[in-house]
């Protein structure tokens, strides 16, 4: 009796534990939460939830960065028991807060220029694309011009590094970031090479001929350009100026110098005895009241002549052979003749009272041309004396003596 008294015990025994295991079972059902860094973000009730909410945020995301996109936290999925004061989440739900609690990151492909990291993209590949682009083809700068060489002026790699996506940019966008803006960050350089000829300009060579007057010059020989290489090295700045360099050169026809005689003669080399300004007859004898490049009340720049005051009607003759080309009323030069005494060289005879000669007459060495007089801008009876090299005015004293 005892015996089956304590099975009946053990049996009840058994029959409470049952029941209490059941009831334990019944109250803390098996659920799952999605913990982040090891905390609980949100509970749902099956793993096949989970790992849609899980998946489908990851897929989403890997479709726009690729298939290394992952937590930036730890995120699991995590089985645990029910409790009564939990609250579940629908798949939906449960997307938009696990967006809000973390973070993604991802394997990308930084561009380093000069040693700075400029942009990142998803990968390598598309990198690659970037640079590409980036490259900024120059028009030659001569129709015979080589590519030497090309590349980034600047120091360029990609490396890979881990960054959050929201660092990773499109490739468009990336594309803009190097070549936009007023400073580029990155310069495509195309050194060019090519040949060109130029002109060598022929120099004048003077050299000194006694048999020619003074002042006159004389072609001896006309001269020849000659012919240039060179070869040059271009490169064209971010404004879009060529930078262009001589790397070599060589004369393919030498330049031949024009040589010209240059006279050191006497100017009137037919003058038959020495001249002495105002003490002789020739031109004229006086006193010597302004000289060449004087300044004075009757003419507005620098005296162009030689003036020698002497009575009225005293006798102007020629100071060396020559040909009567203009002999006329000239201005307030008055009454005037000019002589031509050939190689570019003529002397003018100035306020005449009177001419005696006409373009045309031929004169020797101290002919009579005119009188002494007053006529055109002068204040007094004189000769002005001028002489003419090739146009221009010279001191006469250059070619005779003066006495005071």
């Amino acid at each position: 009796m005892i015996f089956i008294k304590r099975r009946t015990i053990a049996f009840c025994l058994l029959l409470l534990f049952l029941a209490a295991t059941a009831l334990l079972c019944l109250s803390y059902q098996t659920v799952y939460a999605v913990t982040v860094n090891g905390e609980p973000l949100l509970y749902i009730k099956s793993e096949k939830e989970g790992k849609m909410i899980l998946d489908h945020y990851l897929d989403e995301n890997k479709k726009v960065y690729g298939d290394s996109v992952n937590f930036k936290q730890d995120v699991s999925l995590e089985r645990c028991f029910r409790r009564s004061d939990m609250e579940f989440s629908e798949v939906e739900q449960g997307q938009k807060k696990l967006q809000k609690a973390t973070e993604l990151e991802m394997e990308a492909a930084v561009i380093v220029i000069d040693g700075e990291d400029t942009v990142a993209v998803k990968d390598e590949s598309t990198a690659t694309e970037v640079l590409g682009e980036a490259r900024e083809e120059d028009e030659a700068p001569a129709d015979n011009a080589e590519i030497l060489s090309e590349g980034f002026r600047e120091e360029v790699e990609i490396e890979e590094k881990v960054l959050d996506v929201d660092a990773v940019v499109a490739e468009t966008d990336a594309v803009d970031t190097l070549t936009g803006g007023e400073e580029p960050k990155l310069c495509w350089e195309v050194v060019y090479e090519y040949t060109r000829t130029l002109e060598i300009e022929a120099q004048i060579e003077y050299v000194d001929d006694d048999t020619l007057a003074y002042g006159t010059t004389k072609e001896i020989s006309p001269g020849k350009n000659g012919v240039e290489e060179q070869t040059i090295h271009a490169v064209q700045d971010q404004n879009g100026n060529w930078e262009e360099s001589v790397v070599s050169s060589r004369v393919v026809e030498p330049a031949e110098n024009q040589v010209i005689a240059r006279g050191t003669g006497p100017v009137f080399a037919d003058v038959s005895e020495q001249i002495v300004l105002g003490q002789t007859e020739v031109p004229i004898s006086g006193r010597i009241t302004a000289t060449f490049g004087s300044s004075g009340a009757y003419w507005s720049n620098r005296h162009t002549g030689l003036d020698i005051a002497a009575a009225a009607g005293t006798p102007v003759r020629v100071v060396s052979p020559g040909t009567v080309i203009s002999a006329e009323w000239s201005g307030s030069y008055g009454n005037m003749v000019t002589v031509d005494h050939g190689n570019g060289i003529s002397t003018r005879y100035a306020h005449l009272s009177s001419i005696s000669v006409a373009v045309g007459d031929t004169l020797a060495f101290g002919d009579v041309l005119g009188l002494c007089g007053s006529t055109g801008n002068a204040t007094g009876d004189h000769l002005h004396l001028e002489v003419l090299i090739n146009g221009e005015c010279h001191n006469p004293e250059e070619f005779f003596n003066i006495s005071m």
